[in-house]
C-alpha cells in the first residue's frame, strides 16, 4: 500500500492543506519498504490530490483536513485517516503494524457560512 503523510517538519501536519512537503511511503508485509519526501507547496490542493492519485497513493494520514479536500481524495480512491498527532515516522511504523490510532479528531471546517457539508458535531464554528 502506498501512503502519503503531509509534513510539518518531522511531524504529521496538523492540516492537509498547509503542508509544504509530503512523505510518500510504500508499506508491504508490515514494513516500510520505501519512503521519499516530495515538495507540494507550489501545487493547489486539486493538483496535489491528482498527483497523489497518479503516484498510486491509496491512503493519506493527516492531522486535520477540510471537507472539500477529503471528498476530492475519496473520489480518487484515497482513504483518509485524520486526527493523527505524532512524528511522521512513528505514524508510519504504527500503520505498518496495523496499530495506528487516531487521537481526538480535529474540527473540520468547510470554509463556508452557508451550505456546510460537515455535520454540526464535526464543525467547530
Amino acid at each position: 500500500m502506498k501512503v502519503a503523510v503531509p509534513l510539518f517538519g518531522s511531524r504529521v501536519s496538523p492540516r492537509f492543506g498547509c503542508a509544504g512537503e509530503m512523505l510518500i511511503a510504500e508499506i508491504s508485509g508490515g514494513t516500510i519498504a520505501t519512503r521519499q519526501v516530495m515538495p507540494c507547496s507550489p501545487m493547489s490542493p486539486q493538483q496535489l490530490v491528482g498527483h497523489l492519485a497518479d503516484l498510486g497513493v491509496t491512503m493519506l494520514v493527516c492531522g486535520g483536513i477540510n471537507c472539500q479536500h477529503e471528498a476530492m481524495l475519496s473520489t480518487r480512491g484515497i482513504t483518509v485517516i485524520r486526527g493523527i498527532a505524532a512524528e511522521a515516522e512513528e505514524a508510519l511504523q504504527a500503520l505498518a503494524a496495523n496499530a495506528l490510532e487516531p487521537g481526538a479528531p480535529m474540527p473540520r471546517r468547510c470554509g463556508r457560512r452557508r451550505g456546510r457539508c460537515c455535520p454540526p458535531w464535526q464543525d467547530a464554528s
